[in-house]
């Protein structure tokens, strides 16, 4: 997928088709993720990079099919250990993806927080997820996306040493085409389809706002913990009832 020379990127994770399927903050509804591919088809003039982390059953199930239709790519980060395992996607649903232009990158060997491993342990994550994969589908795989949105400058060596191409956080922003390290803006059970326009193209006051909720998230995981934080995010999520439909 060729970047103009400047992109943004969006992440998303399990998409549900109602209302029981949904889990928790990160789920989209299936509306939400339509309007996000019109915005993105008919409205932008930049490179826009849909990707999704985990390997959710719902990326063969809804995503890729709407993608096809709307004659749409996407980079889809997997976890070698959960392919396979209820409500994740197969080997076989990953190869026919990959076969039909969807590009397949790794999320981690077993999606652990990559900055609390030792060095053979960091390596194995980065490395062996890398290997299986490709093994799998027949393809190289040039793409990682750190688990939790959590990095530090060794994860970062690590990725460029054993060759990966682009290095996806869940820092929001915009990236030049040559960046290593690329920022994406999520898309959550709280989106709703007026905000789309501002995440797909955002303005200077957005990417400030942008930066300023980073800085205010980074401090709270520091002070409470990444557990405890995700925890009081989803029960919020839950309580707000601002599901779209």
């Amino acid at each position: 997928m060729k970047l103009s020379k400047s992109d943004s990127s969006i992440v998303l994770h399990k998409i549900f088709s109602n209302d029981s399927e949904y889990c928790n903050f990160e789920d989209v509804s299936s509306n939400i993720f339509q309007a996000l591919l019109y915005e993105i088809k008919e409205k932008v003039n930049h490179n826009v990079l849909i990707t999704f982390d985990d390997g959710n059953i719902s990326d063969y199930l809804i995503a890729y099919p709407e993608l096809s239709k709307n004659s749409m790519k996407a980079f889809f980060f997997i976890i070698p250990s959960f392919i396979g395992s209820d409500k994740f996607l197969n080997w076989s649903m990953v190869r026919e993806m990959s076969e039909n232009g969807m590009i397949i990158g790794s999320h981690s060997l077993s999606h652990k927080n990559l900055t609390e491993l030792s060095e053979n342990e960091l390596d194995r994550e980065l490395r062996v997820s890398k290997e299986i994969i490709e093994d799998k589908i027949g393809n190289q795989v040039n793409n990682f996306s750190c688990p939790f949105g959590i990095y530090n400058n060794s994860v970062l060596e690590k990725a460029q040493s054993l060759k990966y191409k682009s290095f996806f956080t869940s820092d929001h922003g915009i990236f030049k085409n040559n960046n290593f390290k690329k920022p994406r803006n999520s898309i959550n059970a709280l989106t709703q389809k007026s905000q789309l326009p501002f995440i797909v193209k955002p303005t200077n006051s957005k990417i400030f706002m942008w930066r300023l909720e980073d800085i205010l998230k980074s401090v709270t995981k520091r002070v409470i913990g990444q557990n405890m934080y995700l925890k009081i995010r989803d029960i919020y999520s839950e309580n707000s009832k601002i599901i779209n439909k």
